[in-house]
């Protein structure tokens, strides 16, 4: 038989899969390479920094103990309730490792998010049976969509690429166990379920595999009858046909009874501050009402569609806006979303199974938001990195449809079209992921643009400023402090008065910077870095009485104890 006859690929696939995974794992670390070079922001001074069990694990290994008994900030004196302790112990392995450059940080971030790059082609390639082309176009889509810089630029962003991979991996591991018999089933399920524990303790979202399950053994059933330029094209098959086995039923409930294991737990044992997978915010209408975080939910789709097509604004700090009422144009869009959804899930059984894979990818989308719905209060209505799960509902969309479009008969206005305009997308997106991943790795590009984008806020002014005040340009730096604190609606922060005290503590300016660490403690008088410097300046001064009580409160905050606040401004200062 000749080539040119020869319905074989001249190259073997498993080669041409091997090539396109490394080409994936390329392409990511070039596009989000700029922000390697960037600082600690934001959380990273809590979570790593001024974390005294990531710095106590740097000579004494068993401090790792406590960060699997406590919430990621409490290590750094801050009440919260995030439990992420395998976020954790990867920054505590990099400081005994590398020490505390963000580079490392920044490359681990990276790696892991490439990785799931190539974790997400073989999901689609093994759970939906899509054309590596297709598959390969849906992965990249994944993987340099500029939505993801912030999952990924953001050290402290690590729990979502973590949690992914770990979830992404214990999906395979289900899904092939299927194919096996006897022992070799059950061992390749037990590392599935173990993978699937590690994403819990990498991220709480990791509880929507299960739901990525089930649209994972829809696929299965649905794949061997999806046309593709790669396979006969027979008629496609309809969901009413398909049943699960016995054995796709015992794991869709081993997943999800576990998945209610982990849910109690987190429920009970590790909750920190009685607000369920919750953070503790100021009581608002939004934290009161179910059904306020819900309508704000369906409302802020519209900020997530924007995200998707058009994410010209990426910024980091989202406006928190409550929604009363669906009778608003955001209001009909998010409702006309999830109401096409819900139609064309009803409408499934008249499919053929080409046109489902597009419809599962949406319900992926809508699983992976699942977490961020509502259903507790959380500390922000809708954040760039939610999104970083949700995308591999978009890119299974994606690579449905290309895949659509690509066993279409008559392909010879199909593939240029798909060719040019694919490769016209993802020019835009690599440019922009480049561009955003710059922003992250210049702390005063990275600033500008989000007072540019936002109009600015309490704590981008005092970060701001503190960029200017590392660089000795203090005069700056105190002007950026007062924008803080003049904010509109600022809130109850210590830190924009905590860094004008330390500057004009530098220049001997006692009186001023006594002053400031006052309004700084009256904003938080649990705030231990203020306590702290005041300690600093009253033994510098030689104000032994002063110095005890404020000695006194710094070992009760250290300890988690209430001291008499009233008292201690008496006493402390002058």
């Amino acid at each position: 038989m000749s080539v040119l006859n020869s319905t074989r690929p001249m190259i073997p696939l498993g080669i041409l899969q091997a090539f396109l995974g490394m080409l994936l794992i390329l392409w990511v670390c070039l596009c989000f390479a700029p922000a390697v070079w960037g600082p600690f922001f934001f959380d990273d001074e809590h979570f790593i920094l001024k974390n005294r069990f990531i710095l106590q694990f740097l000579t004494d290994p068993l401090a790792l103990f406590s960060l699997y008994k406590t919430s990621v900030t409490e290590g750094a004196l801050i009440s919260g309730n995030f439990y992420r302790p395998h976020q954790q112990l990867v920054f505590a392995l990099l400081a005994r490792s590398v020490g505390l450059e963000p580079f490392w940080y920044h490359w681990v971030s990276i790696g892991i998010h490439a990785l799931n790059c190539v974790l997400v082609l073989v999901w689609l390639r093994s759970c939906f049976g899509l054309s590596l082309g297709a598959s390969f176009l849906g992965a990249l889509f994944f993987g340099i969509h500029p939505v993801q810089t912030q999952a990924v630029c953001y050290i402290s962003g690590l729990a979502d690429p973590l949690a992914t991979f770990f979830w992404l991996s214990a999906l395979l591991f289900l899904v092939t166990g299927l194919d096996r018999k006897g022992l070799a089933r059950w061992g390749t399920w037990s590392v599935g379920f173990c993978l699937m524990v590690q994403g819990f303790l990498a991220k709480e979202s990791s509880i929507v595999m299960g739901g990525f399950l089930g649209l994972s053994l829809v696929g299965r059933h649905l794949y061997k009858d999806i046309p593709s330029p790669t396979r006969s094209t027979k008629t496609g098959s309809k969901l009413g046909r398909i049943a699960f086995s016995p054995s796709e039923l015992w794991l869709l409930g081993s997943v999800g009874f576990c998945t209610g294991i982990y849910v109690a737990l987190r429920l009970i044992v590790f909750n920190f501050n009685d607000q369920g997978f919750g953070v503790q915010v100021p009581s608002n209408i939004y934290t009161q009402s179910l059904g306020i975080r819900l309508i704000t939910f369906i409302s802020v789709l519209w900020d997530y569609t924007e995200l998707i097509f058009w994410p010209h604004r990426l910024y980091y700090e989202k406006p928190y806006r409550a929604y009363d009422t669906l009778w608003t144009l955001r209001g009909f869009f998010g409702l006309g979303i999830l109401a096409a959804l819900s139609a064309s899930f009803f409408k499934l059984s008249k499919h053929p199974a080409l046109a489902l894979v597009p419809i599962l990818g949406l319900g992926g989308f809508i699983l992976g938001l699942v977490p961020y719905m509502g259903w507790v209060p959380i500390n922000a209505i809708f954040l760039e990195h939610w999104l970083y799960m949700p995308m591999i509902g978009l890119a299974l969309t994606l690579a449905g449809g290309m895949d659509g479009l690509l066993s279409i008969r008559d392909r010879r206005w199909v593939r240029p079209l798909v060719f040019g305009f694919g490769l016209t997308i993802t020019m835009a997106m690599t440019l922009r992921t480049f561009k955003r991943s710059f922003d992250w790795s210049n702390q005063e590009a990275f600033y500008t643009n989000e007072i540019a984008m936002s109009g600015g806020s309490t704590r981008m002014f005092n970060n701001l400023g503190m960029y200017y005040a590392d660089l000795k340009r203090f005069d700056q730096a105190l002007d950026q402090y007062q924008k803080a604190i003049d904010w509109p609606g600022a809130p109850s922060l210590p830190q924009p008065h905590h860094n004008r005290a330390q500057i004009y503590l530098g220049r001997g300016q006692w009186e001023l910077g006594i002053n400031e660490i006052k309004l700084a403690l009256q904003k938080d008088p649990r705030f231990i870095y203020s306590l702290r410097l005041l300690a600093q300046v009253w033994e510098v001064l030689g104000q032994g009485e002063r110095l005890r009580v404020v000695q006194q409160a710094i070992e009760a905050v250290e300890k988690g104890q209430a001291y008499d606040v009233k008292v201690f401004f008496t006493r402390a200062f002058p």
